[in-house]
């Protein structure tokens, strides 16, 4: 049995592992990226990532503090089975091949910050962190996999176990998979979250519970990668992990920040504020509709490996060379808003209240079209009548481009969702809410900002997608959610104490990429879009060709002048791309 393992798309420095070969182990300490492997009589190990708890986990798999990580891993694994990955806390990737049955199992930590791929061709279990390293092995098909083209269109993503690769699957966080050589896998879970005791605890404490919870981890990402620099919108959360990396570096971790131009939403100047307040080095690119967006476009389509909903990770491409040679790994704020914040309880409320009334009164509402309804709180009730459960309406909330594919009005189904809502059974709807979409979509765009960084050397880490953060998220009742008409107030009343009214309750803006500017403006982007007019294009024998023409024309005369139209239009384009490079 030969089983290898790829990191980071570097496709020609495999890690082998055979009845007939050792392992060649990497430890890029550099760079912040941490692949170690191990490997004994029976079994190999290859490890992406770190551990956080490692004290603890040596004592409970008796080894000694000289042995390696990879080789801790597989002490572990021999003492305490597929019981052992629950005790993990940390952000990792890890396969681990069986030289006696041929079998390999692949684990990922349980929120899915590091990515994870397996193909079996030819009697070979190959896994990488990239697809593209996968492709490289000997019988892995590039082949359209039609199955998950639904869900990759609607969502923007395609969920686990599928990719838009047919024969190459993606490891889901939470998840053991275990793979053979006959072309079979299975998996199962082995990370069930604690059903949420909802905090009884004040504000005030829950700040400061917080507050000991960002210190702790930004000082341990300090620890692991010195290079550590920060991503910086001008918002409460990236503000609050910038103030806790000056504290624990001394003011020398760098602040990266981008902006659009003629943007009014963006907020690169808010975070030159906060960086000039901490005495961080700060750099800003600002993003130009006469920049090769183009160019970047087809560099996150290819790295991301999938058509984007991300149009953010287009301005990251452009970003992220000008962090080269200042930070080898960034701090991010992404989960701030789903973890501490109130939005998601809104919705999820709001479905419970729907699905407490009679079905043919939720039938009837659900049917009230925008035209016909009489007011505007209707029109608004009608998309939350529609879902059967909390999770139909996340599948429903989260979907945005289902018409495009042939014979599809509805967000096609989740593949593991029978296993999570066993999981989660019996929780209150908002917390039932965040885990789906964490473990089903939010970990998604946490990968996609990982892997645009890499192609620069760079890692992201996520402070407010650690496990006991997002854990105490999901027992935080709405009274700490939203206080006083402001959300997040557990984060406000920190960046309160640390940087005044003015940042703390400043009005939402966002780190993000103007669609709908970029599509008017460019007139580069615009000439790719209108090639999809051709009846040649790749995607017309893919998608529904009436509703592609429909936002094409709409597009052409008007201009992307909604969100929606700006969403669509991406994702033709990139789906275009990628049939390009892949399909």
């Amino acid at each position: 049995m030969s089983a290898r393992i790829a990191h980071r798309g570097d496709i020609e420095s495999f890690v082998s592992f055979s009845d007939r070969s050792g392992a060649a182990g990497r430890h890029r300490v550099d760079s912040g990226f941490r692949v170690e492997s191990h490997i004994d009589a029976r079994r190999a190990i290859v490890l992406d990532g770190f551990i956080t708890n490692l004290p603890e986990l040596r004592r409970c798999a008796g080894v000694q503090a000289e042995a390696g990580v990879a080789e801790l891993m597989l002490a572990g694994y021999e003492r305490c089975g597929d019981a052992w990955f629950e005790k993990l806390d940390g952000s990792f990737a890890m396969f681990l091949a069986d030289f006696r049955t041929g079998d390999a199992l692949l684990v990922r930590d349980r929120f899915g910050h590091r990515p994870l791929y397996f193909a079996i061709a030819r009697g070979t279990i190959w896994a990488g962190s990239e697809i593209k390293a996968l492709l490289a092995a000997p019988g892995v098909s590039s082949a359209l996999n039609r199955a998950a083209l639904p869900a990759a269109i609607s969502y923007g993503v395609t969920p686990g176990p599928d990719t838009l690769f047919d024969g190459i699957y993606k490891c889901v966080p939470g998840f053991i998979f275990k793979a053979n050589q006959r072309g079979t896998y299975g998996t199962s879970v082995y990370y069930r979250p604690p059903a949420p005791r909802i905090f009884a605890g004040t504000l005030e404490e829950a700040r400061e519970h917080v507050s000991c919870n960002l210190r702790e981890t930004v000082s341990q990402y300090v620890r692991e990668c010195p290079g550590v620099g920060i991503l910086l919108s001008g918002g409460v959360d990236s503000a609050l992990l910038a103030y806790e990396l000056a504290q624990a570096t001394g003011g020398r971790a760098p602040a990266i920040s981008f902006g659009a131009a003629e943007w009014d939403q963006e907020e690169s100047a808010e975070a030159q504020v906060v960086a000039q307040q901490l005495g961080m080095p700060f750099s800003r690119t600002f993003v130009r509709p006469e920049d090769d967006l183009a160019g970047a476009l087809r560099i996150v389509i290819r790295q991301l490996e999938e058509p984007t909903r991300f149009e953010n990770a287009v301005a990251l491409a452009l970003t992220y060379p000008r962090a080269v040679g200042t930070c080898t790994a960034v701090l991010t704020g992404e989960g701030g808003d789903s973890t501490l914040g109130e939005y998601e309880h809104r919705k999820a409320r709001r479905v419970a209240q729907m699905l407490r009334l009679p079905r043919p009164l939720r039938s009837l509402i659900a049917g009230l079209s925008q035209r016909h309804s009489g007011t505007r709180r209707l029109r608004a009730l009608a998309s939350y009548c529609r879902s059967e459960s909390v999770e139909d309406f996340v599948q429903r909330d989260v979907a945005n481009c289902p018409d495009l594919v042939r014979g599809s009005q509805h967000p096609p189904p989740l593949a593991l969702q029978e296993s999570v809502q066993q999981a989660i059974s019996g929780w209150p709807p908002a917390a039932q809410y965040i885990y789906i979409d964490l473990l089903e979509f939010q970990h998604c765009w946490i990968e996609r900002m990982e892997k645009v960084a890499s192609i620069h050397g760079i890692e992201c880490f996520h402070p407010f997608q650690s496990n006991a953060l997002l854990e105490f998220g999901l027992a935080l009742p709405e009274r700490l959610r939203i206080r006083d008409g402001h959300t997040k107030p557990i984060l406000r009343g920190l960046a309160r104490e640390h940087f005044g009214d003015e940042l703390a309750y400043r009005a939402k803006r966002q780190l993000a990429a103007p669609m709908t500017l970029w599509l008017n403006r460019s007139e580069q982007l615009r000439a790719q879009v209108m090639r999809l007019k051709d009846p040649g294009s790749r995607i017309r024998d893919y998608l529904d060709n009436g509703a592609v023409d429909h936002y094409l024309a709409a597009y052409e005369q008007h201009g992307a002048r909604s969100g929606p139209v700006s969403r669509t239009i991406f994702r033709l384009l990139g789906f275009e791309l990628w049939l390009e490079m892949f399909g």
